[in-house]
């Protein structure tokens, strides 16, 4: 999903990873995407887009509904409590980015 943005950013007609293991015995994969992954990615990539779109004018955020502040940040440890917030940190303007 994530190719498809970079890929709508650069407009290449072809994605290549290479892949490097970053320890011994470092092995190197070279993965060629197909056109078939390439369009269910960007499809994915539009449908989550337009999802944010309107949770954020809307102001509501379905998939969190019920779910413990501590389950905020999917990189936190659990020993470690999320800090509560008492608002938006920061108020941006609902309209279209100019790219």
């Amino acid at each position: 999903m994530q190719q498809s943005l970079y890929r709508a950013m650069v407009r290449g007609l072809r994605t290549t990873f290479l892949f490097v293991q970053t320890r011994e015995p470092f092995r190197v994969s070279i993965f060629e995407m197909s056109q078939a992954d390439l369009q269910e990615g960007e499809m994915m990539w539009r449908t989550a887009l337009e999802m944010f779109d309107t949770c954020w004018k809307l102001k509501q955020w379905p998939e969190m509904d019920g779910k413990d502040q501590e389950d905020d940040d999917p990189l936190m440890l659990p020993a470690v409590s999320a800090p509560l917030r008492s608002g938006p940190r920061f108020d941006v303007p609902v309209r279209e980015l100019a790219l």
